[in-house]
């Protein structure tokens, strides 16, 4: 091999020989890195611990939104309606997230359940909401004016449906 005019001779070592050539030997230098410390890119490690920490909190916010929970939301009690075994209690609130527009949520949970459980349905604010048990496993609502936001027909065992 011959070297460049003027430039001395020195022993290149089997690390340099390496990178030059990119015929790295990764089980001596893993990923092709001269320096040890470049191998652990923390920031790589500590981009995705952010990206977690930011869809575990909009998980989390999410799931107060739909119970109604505070901090992200304020709930104001309408009214309430007990089962005829008194084991079932189905409950209209006035609920607003984040200081937006407010809406009717419709609960249902045990007789010794909180009321922080995710919404059957959902109606626009100034709709009048009347809630009536046909039977332990049936519930009628009961609505007049405004818009249905969202509506399920089953919670649990509970059937809900609803009546114009």
């Amino acid at each position: 091999m011959t070297m460049p005019a003027g430039e001395p001779l020195r022993t290149v070592s089997e690390q340099e020989l390496h990178m030059k050539v990119g015929a790295y030997d990764e089980l001596r230098h893993p990923h092709g890195y001269v320096y040890a410390k470049e191998r652990h890119h923390w920031y790589w490690f500590a981009g995705i611990a952010a990206s977690l920490a930011l869809v575990g909190a909009v998980f989390w916010g999410y799931a107060l939104y739909e119970r109604g929970a505070a901090p992200v939301c304020s709930s104001s009690f309408v009214d309430r309606t007990i089962s005829p075994s008194g084991g079932r209690v189905a409950e209209v609130r006035q609920v607003s997230c984040l200081g937006g527009q407010p809406d009717l949520r419709l609960v249902v949970h045990n007789s010794g359940d909180s009321a922080e459980a995710p919404a059957v349905s959902a109606f626009e604010a100034g709709t009048e909401v009347h809630l009536r048990w046909t039977s332990d496993g049936e519930l009628a609502v009961v609505k007049q004016g405004g818009r249905v936001w969202f509506f399920k027909t089953h919670w649990k065992d509970v059937r809900v449906h609803l009546a114009q």
